[in-house]
């Protein structure tokens, strides 16, 4: 940042930036979002930002575990919500051979300034534990669309982490735990820009 003279963005700012550029190229997409990206300030600037007929912008993304939610006129995080829920509530679900359990209900999420829809879902119907919470701003969208809009998110960090190693070479990026180039072999002031 120094280098560039640009001021430090953490990652919440960079993917509402990011949401900026897709919504200024009238792209219709649904976006799909990873765990990190989730949080309240992320969801309300996406909600905010509406498509061409004037609706809000769709998400779909995981939610943690330990999110607190108002549920029922108490405040309980997900994980309880979901333990709480009995196997004869939860729902079955397939997705080609594969078949899982779900429970779903409308939210709200403090400091989330619109109502959501949370999708809880069990590998098998009596689990004690749920493994994957999902939320979404369409609480009128069925389960099964609300699933195949998540399953279109890049499916592999690891795929990203490669693509951006590749195209400015290795010697411009530096992984946690990777000592710092020395003079001798830090890339060249152009290679570092990318």
């Amino acid at each position: 940042c120094e280098a560039l003279g640009e001021s430090f963005r953490n990652h919440t700012k960079l993917c509402c930036e990011l949401v900026d550029w897709c919504c200024a190229r009238n792209s219709p997409v649904e976006l799909a979002l990873y765990l990190y990206v989730s949080s309240a300030e992320v969801l309300n600037h996406i909600d905010g930002k509406k498509d061409r007929c004037g609706r809000p912008r769709v998400y779909v993304g995981d939610l943690k575990t330990n999110r607190k939610l108002e549920w029922q006129g108490r405040i309980i995080k997900a994980n309880e919500l979901a333990a709480s829920i009995p196997a004869a509530d939860r729902k079955e679900m397939r997705i080609g051979n594969k078949r899982q359990w779900y429970f779903t209900v409308t939210v709200h999420i403090p400091e989330v300034k619109h109502k959501v829809r949370i999708v809880v879902m069990w590998h098998y119907r009596k689990d004690a534990a749920c493994c994957k919470i999902l939320v979404t701003n369409r609480i009128t969208w069925e389960v099964s669309r609300i699933v195949r809009v998540y399953r279109h998110r890049l499916t592999d960090p690891e795929t990203v982490h490669r693509g951006g190693k590749q195209q400015p070479g290795p010697g411009c990026v530096r992984l946690r735990g990777c000592p710092r180039p020395t003079p001798t072999d830090a890339p060249p002031a152009e290679a570092a820009t990318h």
